[in-house]
């Protein structure tokens, strides 16, 4: 009785190990198995619009999962031409627009310049004129939004410092007019990127700000460099809007409410997708008493090469100087 007590017990004891043991073997056979399946799922959820270049580029056998992953890399190659397809239409449709425009421009402006155009005819000509020019605005914008999706065929040096200078130059007389006082606080700032687009970036925001502004407000425009970022924030008073509402304007062809303020919601998504162009982001918040603060951060010239990286004004002991002042119209 004792012995066949002790084979029972060992008999068990062996089918526990053994079953501990397939256990083991299955949840390492299985993990290793599955494995491919989660670097899929990863690097498909790092892919978005942005990014449409990458692929999942597995490696491994010839098998069910590998030809998932080649689909799918098949997928966003047919993704991404698609979306250059649009982009280069949109880009295409500008150029070949501008002509006649500027010829239809310029005979407006003919029957405004000759003395004996009737009264009704300088009326139509200032409405023939008005809307070409409003055309013209919403082709520079489309042009914008297709040039900063696509791969930036302009590098150099900018001086983000200097072109928020300039930009809010050009549109003192306009804020003034406006009953809005500008002010500037600048220091440093220099990055990597196409000229132009962060021209218009910097342009969109200011006119977005005294656009969507109120008389006697103001706004201001800031621009400095923090560690390996140039930061330039633009900030207004105004109408006090929603999280919904401050989600909905970095959105193509979305308004604020207030339909008689000029443009046509392209501004914030112009701006967005320039810096997501030159590899930074752009944050819009709504003051609490009306208004928005829109920061903009841009990796600076240096950011690649931390030995030549500019010292970080939070905790250097020598802050990068800076000019506030008021702007005069």
């Amino acid at each position: 009785t004792e012995t066949l007590h002790s084979l029972v017990w060992f008999t068990g004891a062996s089918l526990v190990g053994l079953v501990g043991i397939s256990l083991l073997v299955g949840w390492v056979a299985a993990g290793r198995a599955l494995r491919p399946v989660g670097q899929i799922t990863a690097r498909a959820q790092e892919i978005s619009e942005e990014s449409l270049h990458e692929r999942l580029s597995l490696e491994g056998p010839n098998d069910e999962l590998k030809e998932l992953a080649d689909t799918l890399d098949g997928m966003l190659t047919r993704l991404e031409d698609a979306f250059d397809a649009q982009r280069g239409f949109a880009a295409n449709v500008s150029h070949e627009l501008r002509t006649p425009l500027a010829v239809i421009q310029g005979e407006a402006d003919l029957v405004l310049d000759d003395p004996g155009a009737t009264t009704g005819e300088r009326e139509l000509a200032a409405r023939v004129g008005s809307a070409a020019a409003r055309a013209e605005s919403l082709l520079e914008s489309l042009l914008a939004l297709a040039r900063s999706e696509s791969t930036m065929a302009n590098h150099e040096a900018v001086d983000v410092v200097e072109l928020a200078g300039d930009v809010v130059a050009e549109r003192a007389e306009a804020a003034d007019l406006a009953g809005i006082e500008l002010e500037l606080a600048l220091g440093t700032g220099v990055v990597e990127g196409d000229r132009w687009l962060l021209e218009r970036l910097i342009a969109n925001l200011v006119d977005n700000g005294i656009n969507y502004n109120r008389r006697g407000g103001w706004l201001s425009v800031e621009v400095d460099t923090f560690g390996h970022d140039v930061v330039l924030t633009v900030s207004n008073t105004g109408d006090q809007l929603t999280a919904a509402e401050v989600d909905d304007i970095v959105k193509p062809f979305r308004r604020a409410a207030d339909r008689s303020r000029p443009g046509y919601g392209l501004g914030m998504a112009i701006a967005t997708s320039i810096a997501t162009a030159h590899g930074g982001a752009l944050r819009v918040q709504a003051r609490r008493e009306g208004g928005l603060d829109v920061e903009v951060r841009l990796p600076t010239r240096d950011a690649d090469d931390p030995s030549r990286a500019l010292p970080d004004p939070r905790t250097s002991t020598q802050p990068s100087p800076r000019v506030r002042a008021p702007v005069a119209g």
